[in-house]
């Protein structure tokens, strides 16, 4: 009960907060206005009865009965216009609720959200305000309705107990029996919740990858139908054995209800019609029939509003948690990273793996030093991208812990972190936004244009983006506009590199800078790179080993695992897997070379 008015607290005062009082006025108005229809739409064909019953002049009798239906019309009318307004205020409430969840979504430490785990959470917080007939929306109306079904069932169980204490007896028995397995059944959907929403989150990672522009085009030319189709049928297949249990659930409810409704007809109208040869006025007989058609509906609708209330209120537990986690930056800090012209890195017996995986790095020991130039080298799967996560913060150590400048990077605030360094990862990601927000990932206004200009100068990439329609305003992809425009994997990578050259950072650290790139067109891209990572500590990530001649030191990296730790001159001479891997790659290289020249 108390996680029930404490989430049904959170729901009511964001509501206020975001929409105003104006909806919970509508909201109370409309539950009120709703009590009294109830009690009059049970009592008006009685009332009525009663005036003829009593009423020896027929034309006041008309105008009596008329006078009741126009202001009962007028309360239905009242009832509908107070329903209107508090439902389009739960509607805009639960849209402005949406951009608060993404908005936290992008807030969250990264380690918080990448995995299945944080996806899952994320799924389960959506749920409350991506629905209109459940969340936040749903447990508003279930309050309304809970409290009116309550009210009327008090009012009527006395009226009931007026004709006979055994009628209210039984009345109450029959609704409690008709709601039982019912309530069971929805106790089974509560446990099962999980289940559900992991289908759900497999049904939307599906619909979004077949939305998705990039799959789409080996999807057709591998003729991947198949495989989607194969993905579909065993979702489909695993989704129907919750569906029949529901279903058989459902059904054993229903007879059990219908068992009930026939035993409590039997009983209480076998005993209003004895009341009636004893005497009872017409219009008492048409009260209590009322009634006791209305009774059990009441006690039904009371216990079906709070199963719904307690479905609701645990999504909307799930959607508080979420926006209650702690932010990046959010909280105390022991230390702060000291000032200075250049950062040193020193990685202690640090300890990695992911969530269920095999550990990456155990006992990892390395130092990069101020200002230096590093390849970091080796196949797919050494651990390289981890690593660099790992010295952005962007990853915890489980063991042992990462210095900066002699600072435990644990101990502050992972914003501070972040602002030091200026990464270009191997994936690049771009949003349906200009050339100028992507690399400057601020608004128009706040935008340097001088900065702007220089970054994109020194990705070698102004050129290209002057011949553009709208230059710098030029709105990449084509997710929100026809008009705009797909880059080339290559344009993307120096997209990516002046976007890490606009923040300036005294820490570069580019994976994979040139992996879209020929042979030519990585060797001129290195020379710059040499050019403009002068006085920064940089880190070159990459498993084809061009970048390692220009750089101070080479590590190879195997399996998580510093294999070689040297210069590429003192590594060249040496037995070991970065020897063999350059001569196998110079062969290559060599043939790409001669074959860009042709």
């Amino acid at each position: 009960m108390g996680k029930k008015i404490e989430n049904t607290r959170f729901v009511f005062k964001r509501w206020k907060d975001k929409e105003g009082i104006g909806g919970i006025i509508s909201f109370c108005i409309y539950m009120g206005l709703k009590l009294i229809n109830t009690i009059f739409t049970v009592v008006l064909a009685s009332r009525i009865v009663f005036i003829l019953e009593k009423e020896d002049n027929p034309k006041r009798a008309f105008f009596k009965i008329v006078a009741i239906v126009c202001l009962y019309a007028f309360l239905v009318m009242a009832e509908k216009f107070f329903l209107t307004k508090r439902n389009t205020s739960i509607f805009l409430y639960k849209i402005l609720e949406m951009p608060s969840l993404f908005l936290k979504l992008v807030k969250l430490p990264f380690n918080q959200v990448e995995g299945r785990v944080g996806k899952g959470e994320f799924e389960k917080a959506s749920e409350a305000v991506g629905d209109n007939t459940i969340g936040v929306m749903a447990l508003i109306k279930n309050i309304a309705d809970l409290i009116v079904n309550i009210l009327c069932l008090t009012i009527f169980m006395v009226i009931s107990a007026k004709l006979n204490p055994l009628i209210m007896i039984v009345l109450l028995f029959t609704g409690y029996v008709r709601t039982f397995k019912d309530r069971k059944n929805r106790a089974w959907i509560l446990e099962n919740q999980d289940k559900k929403n992991s289908l759900l989150y497999e049904r939307m990672y599906l619909h979004r990858k077949c939305l998705d522009s990039k799959i789409g085009k080996d999807a057709r030319i591998y003729g991947m139908e198949k495989w989607f189709t194969d993905k579909f049928e065993s979702l489909l297949k695993r989704r129907m054995v919750y569906v029949k249990v529901q279903s058989k659930n459902t059904f054993a409810a229903e007879s059990i209800q219908h068992i009930s409704g026939v035993l409590r007809d039997v009983i209480c109208y076998g005993y209003l019609i004895y009341r009636v040869s004893q005497g009872m006025a017409i219009s008492e007989f048409v009260l209590y029939l009322s009634v006791i058609a209305e009774f059990n509906i009441w006690i039904k609708n009371i216990f079906t509003e709070y199963s719904k209330l307690a479905e609701n209120v645990i999504l909307v537990n799930n959607f508080r948690i979420f926006l209650e986690k702690q932010e990046l930056g959010e909280g105390e800090y022991e230390l702060d990273i000291p000032k200075a012209q250049g950062y040193n890195y020193i990685f202690e017996n640090v300890c990695f793996g992911y969530e269920g995986g095999k550990e990456i790095f155990h006992n990892l020991n390395l130092t990069i030093k101020e200002g230096e130039k590093i390849a970091l080298v080796g196949a797919n799967g050494a651990g390289k991208t981890t690593l660099v996560k790992l010295m952005c913060g962007l990853y915890k150590p489980q063991k042992g812990r990462i210095l900066l400048n002699g600072v435990d990077i644990s101990k502050v605030n992972p914003k501070e972190l972040l602002r030091l360094t200026g990464v270009v990862f191997q994936e690049t990601k771009v949003f349906p936004e200009s050339i100028g927000k992507n690399i400057s990932c601020k608004l128009d206004e706040d935008v340097d244009m001088k900065r702007l200009n220089e970054s994109l100068k020194q990705a070698d990439f102004y050129d290209h983006v002057q011949k553009m329609p709208n230059k710098e305003k030029t709105i990449l992809t084509k997710n929100l506009e026809e008009t705009g425009v797909e880059l080339s994997g290559g344009q993307y990578q120096k997209l990516m590199l002046a976007r890490a050259l606009y923040k300036n950072a005294p820490v570069l650290i580019l994976d994979e800078p040139t992996s879209a790139l020929d042979p030519l067109a990585e060797a001129e891209m290195y020379n710059k790179y040499n050019q403009l990572t002068k006085g920064k500590t940089s880190l070159f990530i990459s498993h084809r080993l061009s970048s390692t001649q220009f750089c101070d030191r080479v590590i190879f990296l195997q399996d998580g695992i510093i294999k070689q730790d040297g210069c590429h001159r003192e590594l060249i001479k040496e037995e070991g897997p970065y020897r063999e891997m350059f001569n196998a790659q110079a062969h290559y290289y060599q043939e790409e070379v001669a074959a860009c020249k042709c």
